[in-house]
């Protein structure tokens, strides 16, 4: 690209049956021999499917009711949506650009590096911590169980992890009600 060059991302224009079209355009002037501008060489590439795909990813993101995080191969989030900032007591603006051992309590951040390398070596969609209990972390110092699954992204800036969380706090002190009821129930019959 030339200094002279002036590239512009996207540009959104109505064609003439009154559809909406994005472009993404390169404009180059041309100079006559003293130095004034003559013309204007350009060219444009219809983005429109581009857009319109990610603006889909985007509202199901937005719409999904577990909290969604996405994170780089740094650790670092790069997407949050709505259910993760009313989850999480955090606004997006808080969370982006942040690591994402900002959502884990303190006494779990030592090790999770750890395991995002791990999963990063080995990228494959599955859920976090089969088997055992995991926390979250919110704003407010609390603590509360949650699901995770992992997916990963692979774009053209490397590979992502799309991150569901689920709350179940609810779920397990349900499960141990209901385990108590049914303590209580062998212990009468017996």
């Amino acid at each position: 690209s030339t200094k002279q060059e002036r590239f512009i991302p996207e540009e959104r224009i109505t064609d003439a049956k009154g559809r909406v079209r994005w472009l993404q355009t390169v404009k180059r002037p041309l100079f006559t021999d003293d130095g004034q501008a003559s013309q204007v060489l350009g060219s444009a590439t219809d983005i429109t499917e581009r857009k319109r795909a990610e603006e889909k990813f985007r509202l199901a993101v937005e719409a999904s009711p577990n909290a969604i995080v996405m994170v780089n191969g740094q650790g670092q989030i790069v997407l949050v949506n709505a259910q993760t900032e009313k989850l999480f007591g955090y606004t997006r603006d808080e969370l982006i650009g942040q690591p994402l051992e900002t959502l884990v309590p303190e006494r779990l951040r030592a090790v999770h590096p750890a395991h995002r390398k791990g999963f990063f070596t080995a990228p494959r969609a599955r859920p976090m911590g089969a088997g055992t209990e995991l926390f979250a972390l919110r704003k407010d110092g609390s603590e509360f169980l949650v699901e995770i699954g992992l997916n990963p992204i692979e774009s053209a800036d490397g590979v992502f992890v799309l991150t569901a969380i689920v709350d179940i706090t609810e779920r397990k002190r349900t499960e141990s009600e209901l385990q108590r009821n049914r303590e209580e129930l062998t212990h009468i019959t017996r």
